[in-house]
């Protein structure tokens, strides 16, 4: 059985200009949606809960990783050389930690 409101979608009327409505058009694209489901899911999301981050390119996101492990790994030299490194581990464990609970959180 259709819930009542999906029975009634209708045509509605939003005022953008070119620029902002291809925005859209590209975000909804992004996330592999029709333009319009794209503004309602947007539209519809509690206030105050993050909107999704916009996509980055491919190469962006490798350049990213790979400047993150570099500063992890010159971070971890530094605790090595301080003879820290017994710190480095509990923050390495603490952080995993969070990751996993953050990841069973959904």
């Amino acid at each position: 059985m259709t819930a009542p409101d999906e029975a009634k979608r209708r045509a509605r009327t939003v005022m953008a200009t070119d620029s902002e409505w291809a925005r859209i058009r590209e975000r909804a694209a992004a996330e592999d949606l029709p333009t319009s489901r794209y503004v309602v899911q947007r539209l519809l999301q509690p206030a105050g809960e993050p909107a999704a981050p916009p996509s980055l390119p491919i190469d962006v996101q490798w350049l990213m990783v790979r400047q993150l492990l570099m500063l992890s790994r010159v971070e971890k030299h530094r605790f090595e050389r301080s003879g820290q490194l017994e710190a480095w581990e509990t923050l390495e464990e603490a952080c995993a930690a969070f990751v996993e609970s953050e990841a069973r959180l959904g």
